[in-house]
């Protein structure tokens, strides 16, 4: 877990505390998670946003900028609410990172939320050594980030009213 951390902390996606470690217990709230995932996908996090598009967010909030460019490309879905300080469970993380990699589709046509999500996640490689219930900690986001970094090309090699995929044995990294 260290060396998937100290890799992650290299790349500036996350950050040890000023001791050079992670409280791998405490718990990651949504808003927090956005966080992260704009330095993953190097999204400028003090961007300023012009709209909000949940009723709990403000306009100047830190993570607007991240949250509306993720609702813009379909990651994550309009609603009412985003409920910012509530902790993330580890299945509303996977999902998000499911659709970060371009397999949304395949996981509603495969049952949506959450069963179509966590097999998309498990055949591209997402789950491994990754606790699927729960709320999101340190430790499991670590684990899921980095997967992400290594996660496989899922290759959709049937449809007979559900798809069916396979891990092409390549990674996003060698693509």
């Amino acid at each position: 877990l260290y060396q998937k951390q100290k890799a992650l902390v290299a790349l500036g996606v996350m950050d040890f505390d000023s001791y050079g470690e992670m409280d791998n217990n405490k718990e990651v709230t949504r808003s927090e998670f956005i966080g992260d995932i704009s330095r993953f996908l190097n999204i400028n996090p003090t961007a300023i946003a012009d709209k909000t598009y949940f009723n709990d967010v403000s306009v100047k909030s830190w993570y607007t900028y991240t949250l509306n460019t993720l609702v813009d490309m379909g990651i994550i879905s309009k609603a009412d609410n985003f409920y910012p300080d509530r902790v993330i469970t580890t299945n509303e993380a996977i999902k998000i990172m499911t659709c970060l990699l371009g397999y949304g589709t395949f996981a509603q046509l495969n049952g949506g939320y959450p069963g179509g999500y966590i097999d998309a996640a498990r055949r591209s490689g997402l789950l491994k050594d990754l606790q699927t219930d729960g709320n999101l900690t340190n430790k499991a986001m670590s684990v899921l980030l980095y997967n992400t970094l290594d996660a496989g090309v899922l290759e959709i090699v049937g449809f007979d009213g559900i798809p069916t995929g396979t891990n092409t044995g390549e990674t996003l990294l060698s693509v």
